[in-house]
C-alpha cells in the first residue's frame, strides 16, 4: 500500500486506520517533520516512511528503501491491530457524536 502523505502536521488521513487493519506493507511518503502517518503507526516494522524533503528524494533514503523491501516483513500481531483500530470503528465513532449531542 501506498500513502502519499499530507502536506500538513495536523491531519491524519482517514485510510490510515484501513491500512492498520489491512495489516499489508506501507511505503509512506512523508512530506512533514511531525508527520501523523508516522506518528500512528508508531515504528510498525510494517511501515516504511520515506522522507521527501523540497519535493526530492535522497538517494540514502532510496538505498533504505529498497533494502526495506527486501526484508521478510514479520507478521501482524492480531490483537493489537483489533485494539488499536476499537476506538475508530462505527459504534464508538457514533457513541462519541451522540456524547457530543448529549
Amino acid at each position: 500500500l501506498i500513502n502519499i502523505g499530507n502536506a500538513t502536521d495536523f491531519q491524519l488521513p482517514s485510510k490510515a486506520v484501513d491500512y492498520l487493519a489491512a495489516g499489508k506493507p506501507v511505503l509512506n511518503l512523508s512530506y512533514v517533520e511531525n508527520d501523523p502517518f508516522t506518528d500512528f503507526f508508531k515504528g510498525n516494522p510494517l511501515v516504511f516512511n520515506l522522507k521527501v524533503e523540497n519535493g526530492k528524494v535522497t538517494q540514502s533514503t532510496i538505498q533504505s528503501w529498497i533494502e526495506w523491501l527486501e526484508l521478510e516483513k514479520s507478521s501482524v500481531n492480531i490483537t493489537e491491530i483489533e485494539d488499536r483500530i476499537e476506538p475508530f470503528l462505527v459504534g464508538n465513532v457514533a457513541n462519541q457524536y451522540l456524547a457530543l449531542l448529549t
